[in-house]
């Protein structure tokens, strides 16, 4: 099972193949999936982040109570 770290970084390495992938498209016709797939990829990146916080919570509180 993947790490919460290794899937932010699968993410961000797809935000970037898109972004550059957007920037090569030539007619709007081929960018607007490509819009599509980044803001599905980006409201990833935001739950993956989330996640990651609620993680570190976790642990942090866990270290402050002993455990």
């Amino acid at each position: 099972m993947e790490t919460i770290e290794e899937q932010l970084k699968s993410a961000f390495r797809l935000r970037d193949s898109l972004n550059a992938e957007l920037s090569r498209a030539e007619i709007m016709s081929d960018r607007i999936p490509i819009r599509k797939d980044l803001r599905e990829v980006n409201e990833q990146i935001s739950k993956l982040k989330i996640k990651q916080q609620l993680f570190w919570k976790n642990v942090f509180k866990n270290v402050e109570e002993g455990e």
